[in-house]
């Protein structure tokens, strides 16, 4: 076997170095032997052609070619041997076979080299023709079928074999075909070439193409023609054309068309329709889009199954069919989801259609087991101007059903010019891209809000409140930008400008080194393995280790974003391992959620936060105080801490430390602010 630095050696003292070059490529597939056959090296693109590690795998040829005896082999060596120098020599197609045991088709071109010594070597390059052998017996086949439509055709356009189909097709038989130019059958509006030569480069760049073929009694068919490059030997590729009658193909298009425009289960429109027919900015007039999505509807195929779950879909499309006509279309857009969309007239109708459709949807029902299943819905309603791109229209009326269903479903959300300013208000319109400019030009920032022993009026520790600062002076609150903030912090440019943000909180709080801090963090952060590493990784790399021994941090997780899909065995899990890191864990906005009595014993949590919700009525409704008393004593008896959020006023305070609970937050004590005006606001209040 050569060794590298012999290789190394041979190409020096030989100046071969544009054979050495090419030898790395593994584009090429080269071998490179000495006069007596050895083989000395060969290129990378060869040993990944044929699955080898390393020349010493392939010396023996008949370890590559199939077929080839010792006689065969002396014979041909003798014969190359007598070759000039750079004289090159090309094979017939051989059969090969790689390591692993596969075919190949190759074709070997070789010539002989010297150095300046004196020294001849043999270079074989190894061509592979798999592809090309392979659809030249693929077409072969295809010929012999009788049910295709093929003409096959030289470089020159000369027709060198037919299908049987193509005799009745056009009615000349394959004597009458064979051997006269495809010119003389093929007609075309879209090429004007003197050459036949010319007309095959064309074919060539128009693998697909429409185009008028003559029958022998003088008559034009309009056909798809498919164009495709086959070997009739390796020298000379010759095309391959297969004829599709167009009226054959239109049938099927417009078979297929159908399935795609109209949906299997309901036959409502699709929304591939929609896009087809609504895609564009080229439209007259003004509609209105009414999307309808089907509350609770995975309850129903999760209790009743599947098919009483489509079967209840195809009730709510005839519902739904009620309502198209000339100016109106109706459209499953998948799963659950409808839409309907109407040449737009006046909010009046469209307050009446969306109140219409809610009801006539609630009375839609199937019989199941002997009694009703019913359903509601979800409606948003929203302008689509004939400007306005359908992707805008569509999301812009998704969001208004989204809003349906945070204000308890069963109901719809007009987007008219009301709601859409209110919707403004809410922060709903808030892209990523306002959010990006928002955190490059430092217009988000931390604020803090104190957590306060009521009985001494000392300040325990602080929660860290994002705020939007707009260059206007304006201040946004969290429920208008916290969503889209969360997003963009997670992409890496980003997720350093939060760390950034941290980092500062952290040094102008120097001034309290006694109290706690605590960082709200959303439960997505906490459902992939490495959740608990990533967050005190990046906690670390905002605040520093010292500052995580010497001041304690507190992680918030928000009860109201613990659903049914939670991951609740590896939310948990992770938590443990942010806790033995020494983080403390707190449920936020305790109360808000179904279920939270059992989370309290699940997850490993060392604070509760009750939620505003609970002491709005203290010390007026009886009941009110009954149910906050019945949860203190609950949290309490767990050996839980507990913080009351949202005390405003002073006979709040006063109840709620009559019921065993000093540990506040809210307004009555300092409402969120910049740490700079910290000492000011908090000024009434202790360290």
């Amino acid at each position: 076997m050569t060794t590298k630095a012999q290789k190394t050696q041979i190409y020096k003292k030989d100046s071969l170095f544009d054979i050495q070059l090419n030898m790395s490529s593994e584009k090429n597939n080269y071998i490179i032997q000495d006069e007596n056959f050895n083989v000395l090296d060969v290129s990378r693109g060869f040993l990944n052609l044929t699955g080898h590690n390393s020349c010493s795998e392939v010396n023996d040829p008949k370890d590559f070619f199939v077929n080839l005896n010792d006689d065969d082999l002396k014979i041909s060596r003798g014969e190359i041997s007598k070759m000039a120098d750079n004289e090159f020599s090309e094979s017939e197609v051989k059969l090969a076979i790689k390591k692993d045991g596969t075919n190949l088709y190759v074709v070997d071109k070789i010539r002989w080299v010297k150095g300046v010594e004196g020294t001849r070597y043999l270079w074989t390059e190894i061509l592979d023709v798999t592809e090309l052998i392979v659809s030249k017996k693929i077409n072969e086949a295809l010929l012999s079928q009788g049910n295709l439509i093929i003409l096959n055709i030289n470089i020159d356009g000369t027709i060198v074999s037919c299908s049987n189909a193509w005799e009745r097709f056009s009615g000349y038989k394959s004597d009458e075909t064979i051997g006269r130019n495809i010119t003389e059958f093929i007609y075309t509006s879209d090429y004007n070439f003197f050459k036949h030569h010319d007309f095959v480069l064309w074919l060539r760049r128009n693998s697909y193409t429409k185009q008028s073929v003559k029958n022998k009694k003088g008559f034009n068919t309009n056909v798809m023609i498919s164009v495709e490059q086959i070997a009739e030997n390796f020298s000379q590729n010759n095309l391959m054309l297969t004829i599709m009658d167009i009226k054959k193909q239109t049938i099927i298009e417009k078979q297929l068309q159908s399935r795609l425009d109209r949906d299997e289960l309901t036959n409502l429109f699709t929304r591939n329709y929609l896009n087809t027919h609504f895609g564009n900015s080229m439209r007259t007039n003004d509609y209105i889009i009414y999307i309808i999505d089907i509350d609770y509807f995975k309850n129903i195929n999760d209790v009743y199954g599947h098919i009483v779950g489509d079967n209840l879909l195809v009730e709510i499309s005839k519902t739904l069919g009620n309502y198209s006509d000339e100016n109106t279309i109706c459209f499953r857009l998948g799963g659950e989801e409808f839409a309907i969309i109407s040449k737009w007239e006046e909010w009046q109708k469209v307050r009446k259609v969306s109140e219409n459709l809610k009801m006539d949807i609630a009375k839609t029902f199937i019989h199941q087991d002997g009694h009703k299943v019913f359903c509601t819905a979800s409606i948003g309603a929203g302008l689509f101007e004939k400007t306005q791109s359908l992707r805008t229209g569509l999301q812009f009326t998704d969001l208004l059903m989204r809003e349906a269903k945070t204000m308890g479903r069963n109901c719809y959300v007009i987007g008219d010019p009301i709601t859409i300013q209110k919707l403004k208000n809410d922060g709903k319109f808030t892209s990523k891209r306002e959010i990006q400019n928002a955190l490059e030009d430092q217009e988000i920032e931390y604020f803090v809000q104190p957590i306060v022993d009521a009985v001494s009026g000392r300040i325990l520790g602080f929660e860290a409140l994002a705020r939007w600062i707009k260059s206007n002076g304006e201040i946004f609150e969290p429920k208008k930008f916290i969503d889209i903030l969360y997003l963009t912090v997670r992409q890496p440019k980003y997720f350093k400008l939060k760390t950034r943000m941290r980092s500062e909180l952290l040094k102008a709080l120097e001034k309290y080194p006694n109290q706690y801090l605590s960082f709200n963090m959303k439960i997505e952060l906490l459902s992939h393995e490495n959740a608990a590493q990533e967050i005190h990784e990046s906690i670390l790399g905002s605040i520093g280790s010292e500052t995580i021994q010497n001041r304690e941090i507190i992680l918030e997780l928000s009860e109201r974003a613990i659903t049914e899909r939670t991951n609740s065995d590896l939310v948990i899990k992770q938590l443990e391992k942010l806790k033995s890191i020494g983080y403390r864990i707190a449920l936020d906005d305790f109360g808000i959620k179904s279920s939270n009595i059992q989370r309290l014993q699940d997850y490993p949590i060392d604070i509760v936060k009750v939620d505003r919700r609970f002491i709005k009525k203290i010390g007026i409704d009886d009941r009110a105080d009954l149910i906050l008393s019945a949860v203190i004593k609950l949290v309490t008896t767990l050996n839980l801490k507990i913080i009351i959020e949202g005390v405003e006023t002073e006979s709040q305070r006063q109840k709620l430390l009559s019921m065993g609970t000093s540990i506040h937050q809210g307004f009555l004590y300092c409402k969120p602010v910049a740490v700079k005006t910290l000492a000011e606001a908090t000024k009434h209040l202790s360290l």
